[in-house]
């Protein structure tokens, strides 16, 4: 859930009606191996609060564009139906101001690039959740679930390249318009059945889901050639590609949890089965006629099972709280580039061990010491093998190749009551994937894919402590200070890349009466390295104000993102025979109001928050909106 899901949740949730929050550092294995975030659990009582009760929320934001949105929530019970569902609709836009220049060799010369691209996107999307949960019995729960989000982007750029040096082209100006238009559909249902088998807390129960992902885009580029002057060396080319993308998604899972003296214990399984459909039709205007560019189109598909099984224990022994499990995962994929004939088919299984230990050590002072071992599969368009045009020179593509990455984390955390925390942690990640640059000197042309390093070693320290400096003012202050290194062979020679880093964060909460609460928080980034990339420091200060109005039943907020304009993204690589640097430039510094409206009767139980068995996969879909 994002923090404002969570804040809404807990804003409309009577305190006598949460039996306990639980947040969980290091997942347990009955959780997907699939990435590496941590887990606040609330567990409602069972109550007999009958009725119906909701949200209304319209807000807008201002930077150099316009954005807004407006939602609505609703949600009732009866003894035996609970209905609940929501609408949200947004509009939306950006831009973005890109620079990059880059230095060529080749031979006993060199080209430079100087190239500047002003990209602006605009679109607007509607998001629709509806369910119903059936109490059967006083043990049996079934519920149903359908959610929908469609939506249309458009995108422009405009882009213009000065080339120069001994090994530049007949031309010295490229210029390329283009315009794309995207539209979307992700759709998904889901169907819950848990079933409470006695009073101590053992219960089973099983999801099926189905989701479907459609995406159906159109660009258009124009590319001018041109001398020092500007004048026009030869007839613009014109290129378009249409893509159309298709992903299917189903998965069920199977949960059991029970007593056995004093463990806890807990089983499970899951199936999840993936197939995407891609097809990109690049076409060149010849004479007047569109020519289909074979080298350039293509169809790509890709299918992806999944088999998990996973067991879980956790229990006090003497002054410890220990949780460990065991999760297995078998996977199966197929990758086929139709058109260029190749194909990518793997199957491997892994085990994903998780260890927790947790004690006091005295009055307030607390430890704990983790372990996991986990993995990130590439998202689909990462291994989709399509070419994303910017002109002649420039591109991006996908790579068929890319493999899991997989990462064994060791953590060790105090905490002095809630005034201090403190985190140690490391990581080590083989067939780490990060976005590379890679360039054929020759030909003058430089493309970003992904790719799988060898290895990437992260140690990280974060100390947090929340400041109470009276009865209207607290304090949280952050500092994290990390180190990354990169080691792996790559195309253009030998990487080895490493940097000590920190970030400071500082956010001050203000009540002033009356309703009023104010908040000024902010951020530094130091320099860090990223696999070949060295980004520069960035901070940023934002601003904003709350106010509670309607007998408390109502909030209107009004809050300043990057009050100074000071989010500039300045990127270097220095890898080998590439030389680049990247500044760019975005509508980061945004004014925003809200206004939020809860009617109806508050006791009102919510609705189950529950995560459905395709959420990890519908994770890796890379989508626009």
């Amino acid at each position: 859930m994002s923090n404002q899901d969570i804040a809404r949740l807990l804003e409309s949730t009577p305190s006598s009606v949460i039996e306990s929050i639980e947040i969980i550092q290091n997942p347990s294995a009955k959780y997907d191996a699939e990435g590496n975030s941590g887990i606040i659990n609330i567990v409602m009582k069972k109550n007999e609060n009958l009725g119906s009760n909701g949200s209304v929320t319209l807000s807008g934001r201002q930077g150099r564009k316009s954005n807004y949105n407006g939602s609505l929530m609703l949600n009732f019970r009866s003894d035996k139906v609970n209905v609940y569902g929501d609408y949200s609709n947004s509009n939306w836009a950006g831009f973005n101001e890109l620079n990059l220049v880059r230095d060529i060799p080749f031979q006993n010369g060199s080209t430079l690039f100087t190239q500047e691209s002003e990209m602006n996107f605009n679109g607007i999307s509607h998001n629709a959740k509806v369910g119903v949960d059936f109490t059967l019995s006083d043990k049996t729960t079934l519920g149903v679930l359908a959610k929908t989000n469609i939506g249309d982007r458009d995108f422009s750029n405009d882009n213009m390249t000065m080339i120069s040096g001994s090994n530049a082209p007949e031309f010295s100006q490229l210029g390329v318009i283009s315009g794309e238009d995207n539209n979307w559909s992700n759709t998904s249902f889901n169907i819950n059945l848990k079933q409470d088998l006695n009073d101590k807390g053992s219960a089973i129960s099983f999801d099926a889901d189905y989701s479907i992902y459609e995406n159906d885009g159109l660009a258009n580029y124009t590319n001018s050639y041109m001398d020092d002057n500007g004048i026009e060396l030869r007839s613009p080319g014109l290129l378009r590609n249409d893509t159309e993308t298709t992903i299917d998604i189903f998965a069920s899972t199977v949960d059991y949890n029970t007593t056995v003296g004093k463990y806890n214990l807990e089983l499970g399984g899951k199936f999840s089965t993936v197939k995407t459909d891609n097809t990109t039709l690049f076409e060149d205007q010849v004479d007047g006629a569109w020519i289909v560019n074979s080298e350039r189109s293509n169809q790509f598909v890709y299918e992806e099972n999944v088999i998990a099984a996973y067991a879980n224990t956790s229990t006090q022994i003497g002054k410890f709280m220990v949780q460990a499990g065991l999760r297995l995962e078998k996977t199966n994929s197929d990758g086929n580039s139709v058109t260029l004939n190749e194909r990518v088919e793997r199957s491997y299984t892994d085990l994903f061990p998780s260890l927790s230990l947790s004690h006091t050590i005295a009055e307030k002072h607390s430890l704990s010491y983790t372990y996991s071992r986990r993995l990130n599969r590439p998202n689909y368009q990462n291994l989709n093998p399509f070419i994303e045009y910017l002109d002649d020179f420039t591109f991006q593509k996908g790579n068929p190749f890319l493999r899991p990455q997989y990462a064994q984390s060791f953590g060790l955390n105090y905490g002095l009551g809630r005034s201090l925390f403190v985190s140690l942690n490391y990581s080590k990640t083989t067939e780490a994937m990060t976005d590379v640059i890679e360039q054929f000197s020759d030909m003058n042309t430089t493309f970003q894919t992904t790719q799988n390093l060898d290895d990437y070693d992260n140690y990280s320290a974060n100390v947090t402590a929340p400041i109470v400096l009276g009865q209207r003012w607290t304090t949280r202050l952050s500092l994290t200070g990390f180190y990354n290194k990169f080691t792996s062979v790559i195309p253009s020679g030998i990487l080895d890349n490493s940097q000590f880093s920190y970030n400071l964060y500082m956010g001050n909460e203000i009540s002033v009466g009356k309703g009023w609460r104010g908040e000024i928080s902010g951020y530094y980034q130091s320099k860090l390295v990223w696999g070949l990339f060295e980004v520069q420091p960035q901070y940023s200060i934002d601003l904003g104000i709350s106010k509670r109005i309607m007998d408390g039943n109502g909030s209107i907020k009004f809050g300043v993102n990057d009050i100074f304009r000071t989010q500039v993204g300045n990127v270097d690589v220095m890898q080998d025979d590439i030389n680049l640097k990247v500044n760019e430039f975005r509508d980061s510094r945004r004014a925003s109001v809200s206004f939020t409206y809860n009617f109806g009767n508050k006791k009102v139980k919510q609705a189950r928050k529950r995560r459905t068995a395709t959420a990890d996969e519908s994770s890796r879909i890379s989508s626009d909106n």
